[in-house]
């Protein structure tokens, strides 16, 4: 299995270095910046499965780097970390689309970052997989046939494949009816 990339965001040296050796622990391959416009360069320049921010950073706050990823990719999921925990600030953070928020309290921030880290890569990977299942999907209904009577069957039968009921589909041999 291929090493997860996570993309770590502090400026505190100490700490960044602290996440840095949890996650390296964990076997997953990681880049470490001390501010968000050097993560953002960092985002743009290689795929990430995973960006771990603090919030509160000179410059760029780890919320505008939350926005400025959500701009080039909405998918990768983003954890905030904040020494400077409260409601309002992980609310604004979650409508914004991180998908965790964790307080850097010393006894307890590296064993949960694991978890979290773990869990949401977990996640990320069940985006992917769905994306990649729909595509999929798309392309066998274009199989099918792009006439505009093959357009309208393929519009019934999403119609019926919402409800419970037993549909009967017939017709002549070779029609395509195995097709749906």
């Amino acid at each position: 299995m291929e090493r997860r990339r996570i993309l770590v965001v502090d400026d505190d040296t100490s700490m960044l270095g602290a996440i840095t050796e949890v996650l390296k622990r964990s076997n997953y391959e990681l880049d470490a910046c001390s501010n968000g416009a050097d993560a953002l360069v960092a985002f743009k320049s290689k795929p990430f499965d995973l960006v771990v921010s603090d919030v509160k950073m000179p410059g760029m706050s780890g919320l505008e780097l939350l926005e400025k990823i959500r701009g080039l990719d909405t998918e990768v999921p983003f954890v905030i970390i904040t020494a400077f925990g409260d409601v309002k600030t992980a609310v604004e953070a979650m409508k914004k689309g991180a998908y965790d928020y964790l307080e850097k309290d010393a006894g307890t921030l590296l064993s949960e970052l694991e978890l979290t880290v773990e869990r949401t890569l977990r996640y990320g990977s069940l985006l992917k997989e769905n994306r990649q299942l729909k595509q999929a999907l798309r392309k066998r209904w274009t199989y099918i046939g792009s006439t505009p009577k093959m357009r309208e069957i393929r519009e019934l039968v999403k119609t019926v494949a919402a409800s419970r009921s037993t549909v009967l589909v017939s017709g002549e041999s070779g029609t395509g009816k195995e097709l749906i």
